[in-house]
């Protein structure tokens, strides 16, 4: 897997991302192609899991009420509500501005690092386990994957964000966490679904115990 600085060495500090972007739930799509679709015209509700007061774009048309999305006691889609969840953030992003859209990217990769750790912790041991060789292919390369966005967070958490390089650095880090979104809802998930099959209730109901201990200590931390 190339390191990601040579990734985002390689890309135009501060490019703007297309709007019509590869969706991040890009069910289907093989080999990490991304599906490029239209936006979702519906309105959709977010859920303000980390107790921000931030009010999204999509939670003000529809009077400020939240979506509660990723209570879902089926392991593979939690997982999918948590991709559906940052892409939504990521749109009110690129939306923002001032303290908003600074707030909004905190919240962003708080998720991914909660995101990142229920799956290394709990659903990839359990399904490479399961899927054989090419479930083993898979665990390798997205904990590869893994480890560029979480480079790319501490870089970030390091970085002021008024510093001219935090949004190119950010754009960059989402452009890579779609990618492997892509991989994952085209290729792994499917396979998990077949080898792991009524086992995913109970994975992912450890996998929410997991998340709400997570979620609880980054709120007691946020109050120290």
């Amino acid at each position: 897997m190339p390191d990601a600085k040579k990734q985002r060495a390689g890309r135009k500090g501060g490019q703007t991302v297309s709007k019509d972007r590869a969706h991040m739930a890009a069910i289907g799509r093989k080999g990490g192609q991304r599906s490029r679709v239209k936006r979702s015209e519906a309105p959709e509700q977010k859920e303000n899991m980390m107790g921000s007061s931030i009010t999204t774009a999509a939670e003000q048309r529809n009077g400020g009420a939240e979506h509660q999305s990723g209570t879902s006691d089926q392991a593979v889609e939690m997982l999918k509500a948590d991709h559906q969840r940052v892409h939504s953030l990521f749109e009110d992003y690129e939306t923002a501005g001032g303290e908003d859209k600074i707030a909004i990217a905190d919240k962003i990769m708080k998720e991914l690092e909660i995101h990142s750790t229920i799956e290394e912790e709990i659903f990839y041991p359990a399904f490479r386990e399961k899927s054989g060789k090419q479930g083993q292919d898979m665990v390798t390369e997205a904990l590869q994957e893994h480890q560029s966005v979480k480079t790319a967070l501490k870089e970030l958490k390091a970085m002021d964000s008024g510093n001219e390089t935090f949004e190119s650095t950010f754009l960059d880090m989402m452009h890579d966490v779609e990618h492997h979104v892509g991989e994952e809802e085209g290729e792994m998930f499917p396979l998990a679904e077949e080898v792991l099959g009524n086992g995913l209730e109970e994975l992912g109901a450890e996998m929410q115990k997991r998340k709400h201990e997570l979620l609880e200590s980054l709120e007691s931390e946020a109050l120290h």
